[in-house]
C-alpha cells in the first residue's frame, strides 16, 4: 500500500533537484502517481471483495483455481502464480479449506504432492462475486473511453 495522498508537484520536485540531481520531474511523478492509483484501487478492490467476507489473497487463490480447466492446481504453481511464499499460500490454502471454498486431494501421478481443488462452494462464491467486480471495474475505467484503455494497457504492458 502507498501511503502518499499529497503527491509533490513540480515545483516540490524541484526542490529536491539540488540535493538530487539526477531526478527526472517526469519519471517520478508518473511513478508516484502510478504507485498511488494501484493503492487507491487496491483498497477500493479489498472493500468489495470484504462484502463478501473474503480477503483479496483468498480471492486470487480462487480465481487461479477456477482459470484451470479441471479447476485443480499444486500448492506451488499456486504460490508462483501469486508471487508468494509457500508459507503465504500455505496459510490461505488452510483458510480456504476451512471454509469449505477449496479441497485437498492427492496428486494421481506423484502421491507425495497434494493438488488443491475448487469447491461447488467456492465456485458458487466466485460466481456471486464476478459480476460486482467486473461492474466495479467498468466503473474505475469509465473516465477512459475504449481507445484510451487499449492505449494505457500498451503503456502498462511496456512498463511490466
Amino acid at each position: 500500500m502507498f501511503l502518499l495522498n499529497d503527491l509533490p508537484n513540480d515545483k516540490a520536485l524541484s526542490n529536491f533537484v539540488k540535493d538530487f540531481p539526477n531526478l527526472e520531474f517526469t519519471s517520478v511523478s508518473a511513478f508516484l502517481r502510478i504507485v498511488r492509483l494501484g493503492s487507491i484501487y487496491l483498497e477500493k478492490l479489498d472493500k468489495l471483495l470484504g462484502q463478501y467476507g473474503i480477503t483479496h489473497g483468498r480471492w486470487i487463490t480462487l480465481i487461479l483455481l477456477k482459470r484451470q480447466k479441471n479447476s485443480q492446481k499444486l500448492p506451488s504453481e499456486l504460490a508462483k502464480q501469486q508471487g508468494v511464499t509457500k508459507a503465504t499460500i500455505s496459510g490461505l490454502i488452510k483458510l480456504l479449506n476451512s471454509e469449505g471454498y477449496i479441497e485437498r486431494s492427492s496428486n494421481q501421478s506423484d502421491k507425495r504432492k497434494n493438488i488443491v481443488i475448487l469447491t461447488k462452494k467456492g465456485d458458487d462464491l466466485l460466481n456471486n462475486i464476478m459480476p460486482a467486480y467486473y461492474e466495479f471495474v467498468s466503473d474505475l475505467l469509465k473516465s477512459l473511453n475504449h481507445d484510451e484503455q487499449e492505449v494505457l494497457i500498451k503503456l502498462l504492458d511496456k512498463l511490466i
